[in-house]
């Protein structure tokens, strides 16, 4: 008996084959399988976002971590860094 693949699963499979794939380039993979246009924006979206949060490495934690230790809290440090981002040129 096969395993059925989901909808959100079959997406991101071809996302990680083709990262740039737009909806017009997918359909006619993926319209087959009952994926819609709307949907795929979706789960592409939320691909992207997921997948950005991960670039963030354990040394850039660690760093974070120090930081908010030494200025007290984590709020903070994120009003500290708001701050800092005002004045960024």
């Amino acid at each position: 008996m096969k395993k059925k693949i989901g909808k959100s699963a079959r997406i991101r499979e071809y996302l990680e084959l083709n990262p740039d794939a737009t909806w017009k380039l997918a359909d006619a993979d993926l319209s087959k399988f009952g994926i819609t246009g709307q949907y795929f924006a979706m789960i592409k979206s939320k691909n992207k976002a997921q997948s950005s949060v991960r670039e963030i490495n354990d040394d850039v934690l660690d760093l974070a971590l120090e930081f908010a230790k030494r200025v007290g809290c984590i709020d903070t440090a994120i009003e500290a860094l708001g701050q800092l981002k005002k004045y960024q040129v």
